[in-house]
C-alpha cells in the first residue's frame, strides 16, 4: 500500500510533505504504507487529483485536498491553509487528524476530510478577480461612464456612433473621442465611422458568440467577457462557444446573477493571470488564453501544453467576472437612497 504525492520539480515542498505523512504514518505504526512522489512531468496524461505541487491525493479515506480545487497546468505550485497560516505542504495535525479520521471510520472511506478554508478555489476566483480588476482599472469615472454606454449600445446589435455614445454616457461627442483614442484594447471602427467592437464585444465574427434578450448576434472576444458586461448591463445573455480542442458546442444564459442552462453541466472556463494593465495587444495576450472547454478532460489537454493556465468551473468563472467589474455595476436602489 502507498500514499503517492504529486509534485513536480519546481516546487521542492512536496519532500517536506512526504517526511510528514511518513511522521503521521509512523506514529501510528503503519510501516506497511509506502510514501513516493511522482513527477507530474514524467507522467502521460495529468493526473485527475492535480492541484499544485505537492499534492497528497486520497487515500483510504486520506483526503488532504477540499475537493473544490481549480484544474492546474503541470508548473503549478500550491498553498494549503493550515493552523499556523498558509504553508507550501499540510500540517501535521492536518495529518493526523485525516489519518485518524480514515482509520476510525473505515465505512466512510470515499468521504473527504479535511476542509481547507478558505478553499483553494476560492482563493483562487479572489487572486484572478483582484488581477483583472487591476487590469482594467485603468480609466477614471467619466471614462467608465463612456465604455459601459459602449457595451450596452453595442450589445444591442448595431453599430454606435459617437453621438449615440455621448448621449448615453451624459457627456460631449468631443470628450468621446479624445477618449477612444487612448483606451487599452483599442476600438473598433466600420467605414462610416461607427463603432463596431471595444471593452469585450464585437460585431465583427469572433469565438464567443453573445445575444442579449431583444438584441442581434454578436460576439465576445473572450470567455470571460460575458460574466464581466452581464452583471453590467443587466440584462441576461445566451453565449456559444467551441471546445478548442474537441470542436464540441458549450452553451448557456448568462444572467447578472449567475449562469443558467449551462450545456455540457461540465464545462470549465481557462484563464491566464493579467500581471499588467490590459492594452492594444489584450486579445493576443490575454483573451487567446481565456476559453470555454466542455469538460476537464479537453481542458486539462490543452493546458498542459502551457504555462501559467488556471481552469476554474463556469460557475466560478462566472464570480471571477462578477467581482472584477463589481466597480462597474450600477448601484442598487438601496445604495442610491444611502447616498440621497
Amino acid at each position: 500500500m502507498q500514499i503517492k504525492i504529486l509534485y513536480f520539480s519546481g516546487c521542492p515542498n512536496w519532500e517536506r510533505a512526504a517526511a510528514r505523512v511518513r511522521t503521521v504514518l509512523a506514529e501510528h505504526d503503519r510501516a506497511d504504507v509506502a510514501v513516493k512522489g511522482e513527477d507530474v512531468h514524467q507522467t502521460s496524461h495529468l493526473p485527475s487529483d492535480w492541484a499544485g505541487s505537492p499534492t497528497v491525493p486520497p487515500f483510504a479515506g486520506l483526503a488532504i485536498d477540499s475537493g473544490r480545487h481549480p484544474v492546474l497546468a503541470r508548473d503549478a505550485c500550491r498553498i494549503y491553509k493550515t493552523e499556523a497560516g498558509f504553508e507550501g505542504a499540510p500540517s501535521l495535525d492536518q495529518l493526523r487528524t485525516a489519518l485518524r479520521r480514515a482509520l476510525t471510520e473505515p465505512h466512510n472511506m470515499k468521504k473527504e476530510l479535511i476542509a481547507m478554508s478558505p478553499t483553494e478555489t476560492e482563493t483562487t476566483v479572489q487572486d484572478l478577480a483582484r488581477a483583472i480588476a487591476a487590469a482594467s482599472d485603468v480609466l477614471d469615472e467619466q471614462s467608465r461612464r463612456i465604455a459601459t454606454a459602449i457595451i450596452d449600445l453595442l450589445a444591442q446589435g448595431d453599430p454606435i456612433t459617437p453621438a449615440q455614445i455621448a448621449g448615453h454616457a451624459r457627456v460631449s461627442e468631443e470628450v468621446v473621442l479624445a477618449t477612444l483614442k487612448g483606451w487599452p484594447g483599442g476600438v473598433f471602427w466600420d467605414d462610416e465611422g461607427r463603432v463596431v467592437g471595444s471593452w469585450g464585444l464585437a460585431i465583427p465574427e469572433m469565438a464567443h458568440k453573445f445575444q442579449t434578450d431583444g438584441g442581434k448576434p454578436i460576439y465576445a472576444w473572450c470567455a470571460l467577457d460575458p460574466f464581466l458586461i452581464v452583471p453590467v448591463i443587466g440584462r441576461p445573455a445566451r453565449v456559444e462557444s467551441k471546445d478548442p480542442v474537441t470542436g464540441q458546442v458549450i452553451t448557456m444564459t448568462v444572467t447578472p446573477q449567475g449562469i443558467k442552462d449551462l450545456s455540457p453541466a461540465t464545462a470549465v472556463v481557462s484563464f491566464l493571470t493579467p500581471t499588467k494593465p490590459f492594452d492594444f495587444d489584450v486579445i493576443q495576450s490575454f483573451c487567446e488564453y481565456v476559453l470555454n472547454f466542455a469538460s476537464r478532460e479537453s481542458a486539462e489537454r490543452w493546458a498542459a501544453e502551457r504555462e501559467g493556465i488556471v481552469l476554474l468551473p463556469a460557475a466560478e468563472a462566472f464570480e471571477v467576472g462578477l467581482r472584477a467589474w463589481s466597480k462597474w455595476h450600477a448601484p442598487t436602489s438601496t445604495e442610491r437612497q444611502a447616498t440621497t
